[in-house]
């Protein structure tokens, strides 16, 4: 079984495969008094965990999280002599950065160089965020059936929304697909009032109550302070809207 070891006084290491990449010399059959087993063939399967292995060791998240959105290795393929062998990393990995990597790995059995191989790959991690549980068109009011928490690389996320009850009861600003990732930059609040609606204008200091109707001359959604006009002393003020009939002034 291949494994990662640390070399003295040379090159960077990584930590063993801890059961991930298990690559094992076949027997075959017997040859003499011996076991003639067949040589050993690292693919691009093998590789690339080899790649993630060494290229996260020491990160600062968890190994289960981190992706590979591409990978090339030069060779294609090592093959090495049947039995047991190592890896040593010559290059500095900074397991801290995500993105593009190449990493020069030399393969070893009993100390002696079989093998090297330049793979290059680049890393992204895995972020939970919101996306769409069914197709939703542009306008709609989200509610919580209306959305679900999925698992995308944080590129491909980009500015997603992370939290769902932060995003319900907001309005789309375009149409997504189901499994859309939700854009927090494409919501806003739903208007409550629109330019025309009559609205109760409330004004209150201490124990004092006024009541006014109004004419709001914009929209505005919950908390927006919007014009209004009086429609009593055909004064134009400026009001914050609580509803949908309602909106409070300074008295």
């Amino acid at each position: 079984m291949g494994r990662v070891t640390q070399p003295e006084g040379r090159g960077w290491v990584g930590r063993g495969l801890q059961g991930t990449l298990m690559i094992l010399a076949l027997v075959v059959g017997m040859a003499g008094a011996g076991l003639a087993t067949e040589p050993v063939l690292l693919g691009d399967t093998e590789l690339s965990a080899l790649f993630l292995e060494l290229a996260g060791a020491g990160a600062p998240w968890p190994a289960k999280r981190v992706v590979l959105r591409s990978f090339a290795a030069s060779p294609p393929e090592v093959r090495l002599p049947a039995g047991p062998y190592e890896t040593r990393l010559l290059n500095q990995a900074h397991p801290e950065h995500l993105g593009a990597k190449t990493l020069h790995v030399l393969f070893l059995q009993d100390g002696e160089e079989k093998a090297r191989a330049r793979l290059t790959g680049d890393l992204d991690l895995l972020a939970e965020v919101v996306v769409a549980r069914r197709d939703l068109p542009r306008d709609t009011v989200l509610a919580a059936g209306d959305i679900t928490v999925a698992t995308r690389p944080s590129a491909a996320a980009g500015a997603a929304a992370l939290e769902p009850a932060a995003v319900v009861g907001l309005r789309l600003g375009r149409a997504l697909r189901q499994g859309e990732v939700v854009p927090a930059d494409s919501l806003d609040k739903p208007p409550l009032v629109a330019r025309g609606d009559r609205v109760t204008i409330v004004a209150a200091s201490g124990g004092i109550v006024v009541k006014a109707t109004g004419e709001v001359r914009e929209a505005g959604a919950a908390g927006d302070r919007v014009r209004v006009q009086n429609l009593g002393s055909r004064r134009e003020i400026l009001a914050e809207v609580v509803d949908s009939r309602t909106v409070r002034s300074a008295l």
